[in-house]
Formats: C-alpha cells, sequence, structure tokens
C-alpha cells in the first residue's frame, strides 16, 4: 500500500471522469462529483472523500480529478466551499 503524507489542510477537487471500484481501498465517484482532499502520496495517488458522503475514506488516482481549491484548515470549511459551489 502506499504511503500517504496527511494533510494539515483540506483540498477540494472535482471528478472529471467516473471511477468505480469494488475495492475498499479505492475511491468510487463519478464524473462531477466534489473530493475532499484529505493527503497526498505523490503526484499520482491523492487520499479523500466524496464531499456529499465524508464517512467513506479512500485512495484515488490524482489524474482523475481536477484540483479546484484549497488548502482549507478543516473539513468544515471544505464542506462549506463545496455547499457555495453548487448552490
Amino acid at each position: 500500500m502506499i504511503k500517504m503524507q496527511e494533510c494539515s489542510m483540506h483540498a477540494i477537487a472535482l471528478g472529471n471522469h467516473f471511477l468505480g471500484s469494488d475495492d475498499p481501498n479505492v475511491l468510487s465517484f463519478k464524473k462531477e462529483d466534489h473530493i475532499i482532499v484529505t493527503a497526498k502520496s505523490d503526484s499520482n495517488w491523492w487520499r479523500g472523500s466524496v464531499a456529499s458522503d465524508t464517512s467513506v475514506s479512500a485512495d484515488f488516482p490524482r489524474d482523475l480529478v481536477h484540483p479546484l481549491g484549497g488548502p482549507m484548515k478543516s473539513l468544515e470549511s471544505a464542506l462549506f466551499q463545496v455547499s457555495v459551489w453548487i448552490s
């Protein structure tokens, strides 16, 4: 498994592809889902949660998302920013 570096800040990314996975270590998301990024292992793999369900956190390929914003000091700040963008 990839060793992750935990971020002290959160970032937001937008899914630009569908990623469906049966592996619980890989995050599933749809195109246009907002992803809260919580860790970056390297330039290829990040860890995060879909903003609509932060109870699930897993790794995902960085090239399947488009970074939107950050850094933010807390998960609550990131979720608030997502709610502003989608309203």
